[in-house]
Parts: C-alpha cells; sequence; structure tokens
C-alpha cells in the first residue's frame, strides 16, 4: 500500500482533491473554448462525437459513480501509483494520454494530458490516495453533467448544447 501511495484520505486530501478537481474542470473548460472557436463547427462535431458517445453511455447516476470509481481506483493505482513513481510524472502522463487516444490525436488528447499532469502532481506532493480523489470527482462530475443536458434536452425538446 505504501509504495503505490494509498491510504486512507484525510479531510485535507478530500478538499485538495476536489481543488483539484474544479481547476482540472475549469483547465478542459478553457481548453474546449479555444479549440472550438479555432475550428469549424463541423470539424468540432466529428472531432468531439466519440467522447459523446461514450458520455451517452452512461444512463444512471449509479452508473456515473460506478464508471468513474472503476477508472479513477484502477487508472490511478496502475498510473500514478505503479507506474509515476518508475518512470516519472512526464512519461506517465504522456503514457496515460496515449491510452486515451479513442479521443484520436484532438485537442482532447491535450486536455487529457493536463489532466494527466494534474493528477499525477497530486501523487508526487500528497500520495495516490487523493490524485483517485480527484480523478473519480472529475469523471463523475462530467458524467453527471452530460447526463443531466441529455435529460434538460429531453425535457425541453430543442435545447441543444455544443
Amino acid at each position: 500500500w505504501a509504495r503505490l501511495g494509498l491510504c486512507w484520505p484525510t479531510v485535507q486530501e478530500l478538499w485538495i482533491g476536489a481543488a483539484m478537481c474544479g481547476a482540472l474542470i475549469g483547465f478542459a473548460f478553457i481548453v474546449g473554448t479555444v479549440w472550438q472557436s479555432l475550428t469549424s463547427p463541423d470539424t468540432f462535431d466529428q472531432q468531439t462525437q466519440l467522447s459523446q458517445l461514450i458520455a451517452q453511455g452512461v444512463d444512471t447516476l449509479t452508473f456515473a459513480v460506478i464508471v468513474a470509481g472503476g477508472a479513477a481506483i484502477g487508472e490511478e493505482i496502475a498510473f500514478r501509483g505503479a507506474l509515476q513513481p518508475v518512470f516519472g510524472l512526464w512519461p506517465t502522463a504522456i503514457f496515460f494520454a496515449l491510452t486515451h487516444i479513442q479521443y484520436t490525436f484532438t485537442p482532447a488528447t491535450l486536455i487529457i494530458f493536463g489532466v494527466a499532469l494534474g493528477l499525477g502532481w497530486l501523487r508526487r506532493r500528497y500520495n495516490t490516495t487523493t490524485s483517485m480523489v480527484a480523478h473519480f470527482l472529475y469523471d463523475f462530475s462530467l458524467l453527471a453533467l452530460s447526463l443531466y443536458a441529455h435529460y434538460a434536452q429531453q425535457a425541453f425538446g430543442a435545447f441543444t448544447i455544443r
């Protein structure tokens, strides 16, 4: 457990994980906004279509918790717990981004790389458990927002999110 950086999180580490989640969502929003302003609407839609399909596969908050929890636990133990102490922050972040290549090489890859750096910094500064908290909150927040947008679109008909 100690070698992987796993421990019971303190209240402070929970707050730090939540703060990092907010920072990472802000980073993703900024990169996405710049990306959308630099590309045509058709190109942007094509590049984000796969990630939208993945999010649409999550149809309940319970499933969002399961997906976010599985990703947070599995990926943080593997990448931040096992690989980062051996290979370092930057190579592990690059490898993490490459394993999420279902998004193809788009600015989404930059977002994932930025998220990996943030989570890796948490592991280096605190522990793997803190990065796990941030990862869970990040994934769950985005899935829950996507689910909420889907239900809002159904309720309001022509309501669209771009």
